[in-house]
């Protein structure tokens, strides 16, 4: 049986239009255009000139989205094998290569407790499988670090997780989808931003 995939637009920016091809299944589904066009109004000129992480990135239409509005650098976390496929691809049919993109075959976890330390993110995406644990693991994670300067965490997420009260992210705002809801949080830098 062939995948099937959904063809995902570029909404803005130097791609804007370009189609993007997304997997589909029980556990990749991605982000919707509504919502992803939602995050990057919201996000809006602090995209320019960002270091952008999206966990989860799936075939990565949020990490290209920034891309295209100008991120400067857009690291692509996945681990899943046929999600890494239609990523490449998709990186080869917009004709990117580092530094400006980097896939990073990882866990979601194992990277931010390895190679995360060593990037300077201004913007971290994360839209984990809604029927894990994950959500949480990561906010208690961002929550446990000590940062040298304020970054921005963005979680997509079911509406019923109960966000936990947290030290060191400020939730500053939500957004329901649906069953979805962003979750956009601000982490207290030591030496601001």
């Amino acid at each position: 049986m062939t995948p099937r995939s959904y063809q995902v637009r570029i909404i803005s920016g130097r791609f804007k239009g370009r189609v993007l091809r997304d997997p589909s299944g029980e556990h990749l589904r991605p982000t919707m255009q509504r919502t992803r066009s939602s995050v990057f109004e919201t996000l809006g000129e602090r995209v320019r000139g960002a270091v952008f992480v999206d966990l989860y990135a799936g075939a990565g239409s949020m990490g290209l989205e920034a891309l295209s509005r100008g991120a400067s650098a857009v690291y692509l976390v996945e681990r899943d094998d046929r999600a890494l496929r239609f990523l490449r691809d998709n990186l080869d049919h917009l004709s990117l290569e580092s530094p400006e993109a980097i896939i990073v075959r990882s866990d979601a976890n194992d990277f931010l407790t390895g190679p995360f330390e060593k990037i300077n993110a201004d913007i971290v995406f994360a839209d984990p499988p809604y029927q894990s644990s994950d959500a949480e693991l990561l906010l208690e994670f961002f929550d446990s670090v000590r940062y040298s300067r304020n970054q921005l965490v963005v979680v997509e997420h079911d509406k019923g997780l109960q966000i936990p009260e947290l030290a060191r992210l400020e939730r500053i705002r939500d957004r329901a989808f649906g069953r979805t809801t962003i979750s956009y949080f601000e982490t207290a830098g030591e030496k601001g931003s």
